[in-house]
C-alpha cells in the first residue's frame, strides 16, 4: 500500500476507474503528475494548446504536491480531490467571476477543489452500494 502511493500506482488505478465512470480519456502516455498547487489547477489542468500540461480536454490527470526539484508546492493538494472545467460561454465566465471560481487567466477554465479525501469512509459506501445494491453511482 505504501508504495502505490510512491509509484503513481495507486493513482492509476484511481484515475482508470474515474475515466470508466465518466467516459473522460487518460492521457496520452499515461499520467504525468504536472506540480501544482490549488491555486494554480486552473492554469496547469488544462490542454497544451492553452497554455496548461494536458494533451487534451476531457481527460483525467493527478497533480503532484512536490516541483521537479523535490520541494512542496504552496498550498498543494495531497489529500485532496478537484475538477477543473471550461465555460461554454461568456455569459458561464462572468459567473465563473461572480461566485469567485478560481480561473485561469482568461477566466475561461475553473477549478473547485476540497482540501480532503474520505477514502476510508466512501470507499466502504461504494462497495456496499455495489455488493448489496448492484449498482454505481456515477
Amino acid at each position: 500500500m505504501f508504495n502505490s502511493f510512491l509509484d503513481g500506482t495507486k493513482s492509476a488505478i484511481e484515475m482508470a476507474a474515474v475515466a470508466n465512470a465518466t467516459g473522460l480519456e487518460p492521457q496520452d502516455g499515461g499520467l504525468r503528475f504536472p506540480p501544482s498547487g490549488a491555486n494554480q489547477v486552473s492554469s496547469i489542468c488544462v490542454p497544451e494548446a492553452d497554455g496548461g500540461a494536458l494533451a487534451r480536454s476531457g481527460t483525467v490527470e493527478v497533480i503532484s504536491s512536490l516541483d521537479r526539484s523535490g520541494r512542496e508546492m504552496d498550498n498543494d493538494l495531497r489529500w485532496g480531490v478537484y475538477v477543473v472545467f471550461e465555460a461554454p460561454s461568456r455569459y458561464v465566465q462572468d459567473r465563473f467571476a461572480d461566485y469567485g471560481v478560481l480561473t485561469d487567466s482568461t477566466g475561461r477554465f475553473g477549478a473547485l477543489w476540497r482540501p480532503f479525501h474520505f477514502i476510508g469512509l466512501e470507499i466502504a459506501t461504494s462497495v456496499l452500494k455495489a455488493g448489496l445494491e448492484g449498482r454505481v453511482d456515477r
